[in-house]
């Protein structure tokens, strides 16, 4: 590939130490979880409070399920234009990696090939 020079074994480096990162934002959801578990125990008296701080959990959670699924994404689309780069293929690999870059942008890859995990 005469345009493109990178480092498969570096680029899965990084994509390891992303995918240790991303599980501790597991943990801390978990965390949250067991917080927000105290705070509506201690709104049992008044279910107007803790029927609003149930929507605002919801729509947290959401969002940080949202995040997930986008690092997921841009780790599975990294990978697969690695991999596509490894084979030869630079234009599978510069799709790929424009795919994976768009995740910035909101939303999933679906399409993304998940290869070479």
């Amino acid at each position: 590939m005469t345009s493109w020079s990178i480092s498969p074994a570096e680029v899965r480096a990084v994509l390891e130490h992303v995918r240790l990162e991303a599980a501790g934002l597991d943990d801390t959801v978990r965390g949250i979880d067991t917080a927000i578990a105290g705070a509506l125990d201690a709104c049992a008296d008044s279910p107007v409070i803790g029927e609003a701080l149930a929507i605002f959990v919801e729509n947290r959670a959401v969002e940080l399920r949202l995040v997930d699924a986008r690092i997921d994404d841009a780790v599975a689309g990294a990978l697969t234009a690695t991999v596509a780069y490894e084979r030869g293929d630079e234009q599978m690999a510069a799709e790929q990696q424009a795919m994976a870059a768009s995740v910035a942008l909101g939303g999933r890859l679906e399409s993304v090939a998940r290869n070479g995990a």
